[in-house]
């Protein structure tokens, strides 16, 4: 059996999580970030899903940057092939799209951009502009996500309370892009309203 100290499963601490935010929503909305696995399904217990109103999703691995030498071109078809399925799931917004590729210092592939854009219009998947860690996001990304009507999110990545919040960076991006405060209405997704 296990003792008093043993960790607590993942389903304890998901249920711990919505217990918590429970007294704040609303008017806080309720949120997951949900990976996928190597086919592009969601990775989430039966249920989860549909506790949270906003749906995040995220891909934190990829079998070619496993590989002692990867490609980034394989990476980038990898990950278009991913998401092709793992947007039609129900996320919300698309997180950190080329993390990956910075975590592995690989080219960037801008080639993909397109294609990715046409993804999340065509699922109504807004894309998120983050800059935990080493993220910082494209600003050929970022200009083909406005001009094709893709939604915007900043997001802060928050592994700490005082990330909560942190959106210095997110607009002085905003702004070396050529978007002003007052353009960010339209641009930006409205969580309550549109997902």
């Amino acid at each position: 059996s296990e003792g008093k100290n043993a960790p607590r499963g993942r389903s304890e601490r998901i249920q711990d999580y919505f217990t918590m935010i429970k007294p704040f929503a609303p008017p806080a909305i309720t949120g997951l970030e949900i990976d996928c696995d190597w086919k592009g399904n969601p990775v989430v217990l039966p249920g989860e899903m549909e506790r949270a109103q906003v749906l995040v999703g995220a891909v934190h691995w990829l079998q070619e940057i496993m590989k002692p030498n990867p490609s980034a071109q394989a990476a980038a078809e990898e990950t278009l092939r991913l998401l092709s399925r793992f947007l039609t799931c129900g996320v919300h917004i698309l997180a950190h799209p080329f993390r990956l590729f910075l975590i592995k210092n690989m080219r960037i592939p801008y080639e993909i951009i397109p294609q990715l854009v046409s993804l999340l219009k065509e699922n109504n998947v807004a894309a998120e502009l983050n800059f935990h860690n080493i993220d910082e996001p494209q600003p050929e990304f970022v200009q083909a996500c406005v001009e094709s009507g893709v939604k915007l999110v900043f997001g802060s990545d928050s592994h700490n309370l005082y990330e909560i919040g942190e959106f210095f960076p997110h607009i002085e991006f905003m702004k070396r892009c050529g978007y002003t405060l007052s353009d960010l209405p339209e641009i930006m997704a409205r969580p309550e309203k549109e997902l």
